[in-house]
């Protein structure tokens, strides 16, 4: 990456969020959306003609879902990275934990309720922060291994989904 724009490729089964999530990205300095994938089976002949260092990445979806292509991904020794958007409702969460632990960089709650333009800011919001951590401990990575950025392990997994979704609601459903 090295001076260019990270390069991602948006994952969802909805047009709609396809298009908010490509538009809430273009207003991102730095970042360039290179394609669009209306499910998984899309995303992988895309991943190897576009070569996104990024994918925007929704779980469920028709053909081959999210945790589908995670699985490909990891199996095949990508280096491409995922942000993962997921529901924020507990069968969303249990198949966050899958795509964290699965090698997902990270992860953010598609927005609910609210306008378009509501919507928009919040993701966007979300987005930033972790494109731009990926940004740094990519080049981070890049400097000290010259190589694909390493998963977290479980453990690592589970400490930061207690953090951002609230240890409360992670043992209520993680017994």
């Amino acid at each position: 990456m090295n001076g260019e724009n990270i390069r991602v490729l948006v994952v969802d089964d909805t047009v709609t969020y396809r298009k908010i999530v490509s538009n809430v990205l273009a207003t991102l300095p730095g970042v360039e959306v290179v394609g669009t994938a209306a499910n998984g089976r899309i995303a992988l002949d895309k991943i190897e003609r576009l070569k996104p260092n990024v994918l925007t990445l929704d779980l469920e979806m028709p053909v081959m879902g999210g945790l589908a292509v995670l699985r490909h991904l990891k199996e095949s020794g990508s280096d491409v990275e995922v942000i993962v958007l997921t529901g924020s409702n507990e069968r969303g969460a249990k198949k966050t934990i899958a795509a964290l632990e699965l090698g997902a960089f990270d992860f953010v709650a598609k927005p609910v309720g609210g306008d378009v333009e509501t919507n928009f800011k919040r993701l966007r919001q979300e987005l930033r922060p972790r494109i731009e951590a990926f940004a740094r401990t990519w080049q981070i990575h890049q400097i000290l291994h010259g190589s694909r950025f390493v998963p977290l392990l479980p453990e690592q997994v589970h400490c930061l989904f207690q953090r951002f979704v609230g240890v409360e609601f992670f043992r209520s459903w993680h017994r």
